[in-house]
């Protein structure tokens, strides 16, 4: 029962990561971001593997995007290739996860769909992209491997910046809070997230 079990968890993962990944990968151009993501492609297309080494690496778009979006045209030369090779990287990496702690995941496949990274990549591909190269990371960070971890954390920076933010999070989420310091963690984790947008604003500010 338990082989069978596990047959049928696996079977329901992988049809419902095909169908996410049908629906993600070919889904067109109704997204903002997805014409945008066209242009890059076509916009760095005669550029040389060197040339993009020799990029800006803190400009837009990230080096490893572009590095990644340079093996993909040796394949085949058509942003839609991009697009589902994207696509089954984040579903594949988000599922994993799911099936690890559920054997079967209606309730959380919906989440990751509805408010997790799923919907939100079609807009914010990179960023999801990296989000879910951090998910490989994870495990390094419950084994407190900090040297992988950081490996993880530098290659999903390289698609993009944002990822590095996830460093200090290996020394914070490594931190045994007494009582006390839950209930100070707790009031600084509310007023981070009502006055998130100002926070946002002033950093737009110089950045």
């Amino acid at each position: 029962k338990v082989n069978n079990r596990s047959f049928n968890s696996k079977i329901f993962y992988l049809a419902v990561s095909i169908l996410l990944v049908i629906i993600s990968g070919f889904r067109g151009d109704f997204a903002v971001d997805y014409n945008n993501y066209v242009d890059l492609f076509y916009r760095y297309e005669n550029w040389s593997f060197l040339q993009i080494l020799s990029k800006n690496f803190m400009g837009y778009p990230e080096t490893g995007y572009l590095v990644y979006q340079f093996l993909i045209k040796l394949i085949y030369n058509n942003p839609i290739l991009l697009f589902v090779v994207t696509s089954i990287i984040i579903v594949k990496l988000n599922i994993d996860v799911i099936e690890e702690y559920f054997p079967y995941g209606i309730l959380p496949v919906l989440l990751f769909m509805e408010l997790g990274n799923y919907y939100s990549s079609f807009n914010v591909m990179r960023q999801i992209l990296a989000a879910s190269i951090l998910l490989i990371g994870s495990s390094y960070l419950y084994d407190k491997k900090f040297l992988k971890y950081s490996i993880v954390v530098l290659i999903a920076f390289t698609i993009h910046k944002s990822a590095l933010i996830m460093l200090p999070f290996y020394f914070i989420l490594n931190i045994k809070l007494k009582k006390q310091g839950i209930v100070w963690f707790t009031i600084a984790s509310i007023l981070l997230s009502v006055f998130l947008p100002q926070i946002i604003s002033f950093v737009q500010i110089f950045y």
